[in-house]
């Protein structure tokens, strides 16, 4: 009963967790869990799913040309989040 007690009492301060010890990699870390960054990657993700619903058939040459550059600009964004990541997280970040 108090092991139980003890668990669902406990207050894990989260924004710590996996805190690196390195200076450089402190820097990212706080880049990463800021809240903007947070808020400006989930807008991305928003985006990036209404840009992918807007393929249709027989659209024009230009529609499908700013489809695929708007694709490229979001997979580029998603990568530099990825590279972020890995370089605060290190593989742990899988």
């Amino acid at each position: 009963m108090a092991i139980q007690k003890m668990v669902t009492d406990a207050n894990v301060e989260h924004s710590m967790a996996n805190q690196p010890n390195e200076n450089w990699r402190f820097s990212v870390w706080k880049i990463v869990n800021s809240k903007k960054f947070e808020y400006t990657i989930m807008v991305m993700i928003v985006l990036n799913m209404i840009q992918l619903a807007c393929n249709y058939e027989d659209s024009p040459a230009y529609w499908e040309m700013m489809l695929r550059i708007s694709n490229y600009i979001f997979t580029a964004v998603f990568l530099v989040e990825a590279i972020l990541n890995i370089m605060t997280y290190g593989w742990s970040y899988f």
